[in-house]
């Protein structure tokens, strides 16, 4: 997480709560500094074929100001992908703690809260290849001691998850969330990157189908 000049870090294994399993693990735990509170719950698996990380958050402006947050998530892969599919998803909601009624949102009206990105080794400056982008410019709101919600966005989900055609992965795929929080509000967020190596089902369906386009027209 980085929060003015300021960045700090979480590690599978060694901070909060793992649990590991055949499929993957479960991070889970919380932390807070001068004007921040954060709780986070991460669930990531793989195999030779898929990689997922699906990712749960909540964090707290606890500062008498509204405040930029950066988070940056990245998950290492069991093995390299030649080609890939790729999809996404991100669904948030903002809470009012103080009376003067919730905010959060975009950084700017053309920069995305949710980036999908592969093969990223650093955060500041940013050296990922983006696959998707989703909540451009995208705001909540709440009435005083009320909640709000971002209208839920997603990407390669048709007609399944993943669908988009994306890059050859190497070592790892992740998410980067930016976004403000009004002061003494709380930001939560629940967001998901699914990429795997396409089977030949799909494309050889995809060939047949094209085939038989060419043949009706010759008629």
């Amino acid at each position: 997480m980085r929060l003015g000049d300021s960045t700090f870090g979480w590690l599978v294994g060694e901070d909060g709560q793992t649990e590991f399993s055949d499929e993957g693990y479960t991070f889970t735990g919380a932390d807070l500094g001068d004007g921040w509170d954060l709780s986070w719950n991460v669930m990531a698996s793989g195999s030779a074929f898929m990689e997922s990380m699906v990712i749960n958050f909540s964090v707290t402006n606890t500062s008498s100001e509204a405040q930029n947050f950066e988070f940056f998530q990245t998950h290492e892969i069991g093995a390299m992908f030649p080609t890939s599919l790729v999809g996404g998803s991100v669904s948030g909601a903002i809470s009012d703690l103080n009376g003067d009624g919730g905010f959060a949102g975009a950084l700017s009206s053309d920069t995305a809260i949710y980036r999908a990105f592969v093969d990223a080794t650093d955060s500041d400056p940013f050296d990922g290849f983006v696959v998707g982008s989703l909540l451009t410019g995208a705001e909540a709101t709440s009435d005083p001691f009320q909640s709000g919600n971002f209208a839920a966005e997603s990407f390669g989900s048709m007609p399944t998850l993943p669908s988009d055609p994306g890059p050859n992965i190497d070592f790892n795929m992740g998410i980067a969330l930016q976004f403000t929080v009004g002061a003494y509000d709380t930001a939560s967020f629940s967001a998901s990157f699914v990429a795997a190596i396409p089977g030949p089902g799909p494309f050889a369906l995809a060939g047949i189908v094209g085939l038989a386009q060419r043949k009706r027209r010759r008629r």
